[in-house]
């Protein structure tokens, strides 16, 4: 048991600190001059479910191993990191008093408020992953990863039986890879399929949920006092919703299925793109984003199909309504061409989608 724990612990840090590496090449390729560790781990976190999914898409038809598809993954992420760490040393040894003032400034400004919300995120994800519930599509998804985890394949036996099958078996869900993603998880990190499902993933997922809803008090308020006290607020909303039965709320759905496709999607990518939609058009001085600032919505768009292939709809509303009001404001066709060329990998993933279910 307590080797499992330490496993679960070094785990979480380890992909924490990949994620924020990664995250610092991304911030270097964006338009934005000033970036935090928590919007590096945003955004490398979403980097590494976007590539990942990149990857599946290519190796699903073709049935390759689990083993190749995860060490393809890793390959990408090693290089990610890498250059992630050389591009931070390089700026710290430039700039090491400023790193240092900053830090110290930072936890100078912890206050009560600050203690209090991290008690409560960290009392709600206790809460979460003591009594997550489990539905049909949890037991779907375990057998996934399960049986690709023991078999080393990429859904060619059924969970159910055992049996060979082909991906039009499985046509509803052959794009979207987080089953097989928490395999490849579960490979990398030694532990069990449904330990990162039910532990590792609700985690890192929660802590990404907080830290974005976190930074959109931020943009909103212009004051760490007033966004924490509204992280306070959102807290309590949530841990009360083990008492709401209609689980499809946005508190309750993150309550109750905190590893499930869908809870990423409307917990962290859609949140993701509002922010980074938002926040970089509002940096952007010229009045539109240009190519760089659009790689991040590729990133978040194809994080958003790992969680669920059908979620494609709600991301494109969603970057659509964004771009839509920055157009009318600042009268730049550019971003409504930057936006259809972006929704086109996802457009394809829904056309296919649907053929391959009307073949099946």
């Amino acid at each position: 048991m307590w080797l499992t724990i330490l496993k679960i612990l070094i785990a979480l840090l380890a992909i924490s600190g990949i994620c924020i590496l990664c995250g610092q090449v991304l911030y270097t390729l964006m338009p934005v001059k000033k970036s935090t560790l928590v919007q590096k781990f945003i955004a490398g976190l979403l980097f590494e479910m976007a590539v990942y999914e990149v990857l599946y898409i290519f190796m699903v038809f073709r049935y390759v191993s689990l083993g190749k598809l995860t060490f393809c993954w890793m390959l990408v992420t090693a290089v990610t990191a890498a250059a992630g760490l050389w591009i931070s040393v390089k700026k710290n040894i430039q700039r090491p008093y400023a790193v240092k003032k900053k830090f110290k400034k930072y936890l100078s400004d912890i206050n009560i408020y600050t203690i209090v919300m991290l008690i409560l995120i960290c009392a709600y994800t206790i809460m979460t992953l003591l009594y997550q519930q489990e539905f049909q599509d949890d037991a779907f998804f375990a057998g996934i990863a399960s049986t690709s985890y023991t078999t080393d394949t990429i859904i060619r036996y059924s969970p159910y039986t055992g049996g060979e099958i082909t991906v039009l078996r499985y046509a509803k869900y052959v794009f979207s890879g987080y089953p097989v993603m928490i395999a490849s998880l579960a490979r990398v990190t030694l532990l069990r399929p449904i330990v990162v499902m039910h532990i590792v993933i609700p985690v890192l997922m929660i802590g990404a949920h907080y830290i974005l809803c976190y930074m959109f008090a931020q943009m909103v308020f212009r004051s760490r006092h007033k966004s924490e006290i509204a992280m306070i607020i959102l807290c309590i909303i949530n841990m009360n919703s083990l008492y709401v039965i209609n689980e499809m709320s946005t508190s309750a759905w993150m309550f109750v299925g905190a590893w499930y496709g869908k809870s990423i999607l409307s917990n962290v990518c859609i949140i993701s793109l509002w922010y980074y939609l938002i926040k970089t058009n509002d940096s952007s001085v010229s009045g539109y984003l240009g190519p760089k600032g659009w790689i991040i919505i590729f990133i978040a768009d194809m994080a958003a199909v790992l969680s669920s292939t059908f979620a494609c709809i709600a991301v494109l509303a969603v970057s659509f309504v964004i771009t839509l009001f920055y157009f009318v404001k600042k009268r730049s066709w550019f971003n409504i061409c930057g936006w259809a060329i972006t929704i086109m990998p996802m457009m394809i993933i829904m056309l296919m989608t649907y053929l391959l279910r009307y073949k099946a």
